[in-house]
């Protein structure tokens, strides 16, 4: 039973890896992910920010 799990596994592992190389070469998407990156590294940062101001 193990085996055919596994074997389901890495099927799915492998059809994600190809959604993720195909995603990948759309401009759109990375200028996306790394804008959503950006946000949320520069929220964090405003977080502390914050944090270390009221000490």
């Amino acid at each position: 039973m193990s085996s055919v799990s596994s074997k389901k596994s890495h099927a799915d592992e492998s059809e994600r890896i190809l959604e993720i190389k195909k995603k990948i070469q759309d401009e759109k998407y990375l200028d996306g992910a790394i804008y959503r990156i950006a946000m949320i590294l520069s929220r964090k940062l405003m977080e502390e920010d914050e944090v270390f101001e009221r000490k």
